[in-house]
């Protein structure tokens, strides 16, 4: 696998990824039943564009350029009421050929023919399927019992269950990762599964480290591809957030627009940076408790900062002016950070609520998860507590 990997990565130009080398070309055929039918080849990536064709004599055919060195895409048939679309697969700057057979009400089988990737993704999808379907079954019986729909099944038992399934698939796709060095559809996965992913936050900061071994031990050709140095970026960005970091410097405005940036705070204070949302209930859960905290340290060398990655300043307004956070209010998006690009995405922020306490070096001593704090935020209280004098004690 190794050495076919590296011909294909070295066919393709990797390192000098011309246009004359990233021609494609797909061609296949499909059962009787969907003669005329519109064939859709498109990608959820946005350097790929859309292409369309119509089965005629039960083929259709597709060619382009590829901007990237794979791109992963999927097929679509309409006819009338009908339309059925394929799991993803792989397009490189090669010939390629599939055939569906497909039969009502049941998954189309499908050939592959000088398609990459494909004995790899069959493997990936061994490990993790039965997980996923546990994983969604188990979610829809805590659902209807919540909704007292279902009886006799313990809520308790059930959130274990879930957990443990997470837990189970987080364990299953760092095992692919770690047995599939060389291969570039790994590195996909990496992206895809663990830092992109909907579910990224089962990969959660104290993960970091291991995803950093994991990713050091892949091939020096696969680390220079568009896709290696994505990941080694990424990853970059969530190390610079762990504990003991300096946190990285940024600039924004408050919502009077008055300017602001993180180091003018550096030597002066302490400052609790919180990650929220107008549509986050633990978030709004966890106003209480700091807006206490803010009030035991009124007048002291503590700035709050709450950041919102609310994506609509009328509902990100609306929710705090319901609220009211404690400190200074911003949100992501323009003119209240002064940045080309969401500062979540520069940090690499996945989930919410997440807190940062930041001392006056700039350096992260504090952060909900990799401190593993509880729901009452009972560490950073305590933390507080030592580094300042709550206002009812001086």
């Amino acid at each position: 696998m190794k050495k076919e990997l590296f011909i294909i990565l070295i066919s393709l130009g990797i390192a000098k990824f011309s246009d004359a080398q990233a021609n494609f070309s797909l061609s296949g055929n499909i059962s009787k039943e969907f003669e005329h039918s519109v064939v859709k080849l498109f990608s959820q990536d946005s350097t790929f564009s859309t292409l369309y064709d119509t089965v005629a004599n039960g083929s259709f055919s597709f060619s382009g350029t590829l901007i990237q060195e794979f791109n992963c895409v999927y097929l679509s048939f309409s006819k009338g009421s009908s339309r059925i679309t394929t799991g993803p697969f792989f397009l490189a700057a090669r010939k390629m050929s599939l055939s569906l057979l497909c039969k009502d009400n049941e998954p189309c089988q499908i050939h592959y023919t000088n398609i990459p990737f494909v004995d790899e993704q069959a493997a990936y999808s061994k490990a993790i399927t039965n997980i996923d379907d546990s994983l969604v079954q188990t979610y829809d019986l805590i659902f209807q019992v919540k909704k007292n729909l279902r009886k006799g099944f313990s809520i308790d038992s059930l959130d274990k269950k879930y957990n443990d399934l997470k837990t189970k698939r987080k364990l299953s796709v760092l095992k692919f990762l770690g047995s599939h060095k060389d291969s570039y559809y790994a590195l996909f996965v990496f992206k895809d599964q663990v830092l992109d992913f909907a579910s990224a936050s089962d990969f959660e900061e104290n993960d970091t480290p291991v995803l950093v071994e994991i990713y050091s031990g892949f091939s020096e050709v696969l680390k220079t591809t568009g896709l290696g140095i994505y990941i080694s970026q990424q990853l970059a960005k969530r190390e610079s957030l762990l504990l003991g970091k300096q946190f990285p410097d940024f600039s924004f405005h408050s919502e009077t627009l008055l300017p602001y940036t993180l180091s003018e705070f550096k030597n002066k204070k302490y400052v609790l940076l919180c990650f929220w949302a107008s549509w986050c209930k633990p978030c709004i859960k966890g106003l209480p408790t700091f807006s206490k905290l803010a009030a035991e340290y009124k007048d002291q060398e503590l700035q709050i900062v709450y950041l919102s990655i609310d994506k609509e300043e009328e509902k990100w307004r609306r929710i705090v002016k319901e609220t009211r956070p404690p400190g200074l209010q911003t949100c992501d998006i323009y003119p209240f950070v002064c940045s080309n690009k969401m500062l979540r995405n520069l940090l690499a922020i996945q989930a919410i609520p997440q807190y940062f306490l930041i001392d006056k070096t700039g350096k992260i001593i504090y952060h909900n998860r990799l401190s593993n704090d509880d729901e009452k935020y009972t560490i950073l209280s305590n933390l507080l507590k030592q580094l300042l004098k709550p206002e009812q004690q001086q």
